[in-house]
């Protein structure tokens, strides 16, 4: 995500604690902070936690 306030291309991202796919965009540059979803696509999230728990066999 990008910085709203000082346009800094990335910013660090701390998942909450409580809500999945919710957390805090952290600028290091000029320090702003704002809650909001993660930046990736929910669908490259789903498929990340689908190919970690699942295994595919093939005959």
């Amino acid at each position: 995500m990008r910085c709203l306030m000082c346009e800094e291309p990335t910013t660090m991202y701390i998942p909450s604690d409580d809500v999945d796919g919710i957390g805090l965009h952290s600028c290091g540059v000029c320090g702003f902070e704002i809650e909001g979803p993660r930046d990736e696509p929910a669908h490259v999230a789903d498929h990340r936690k689908l190919t970690a728990t699942t295994t595919s066999t093939t005959m």
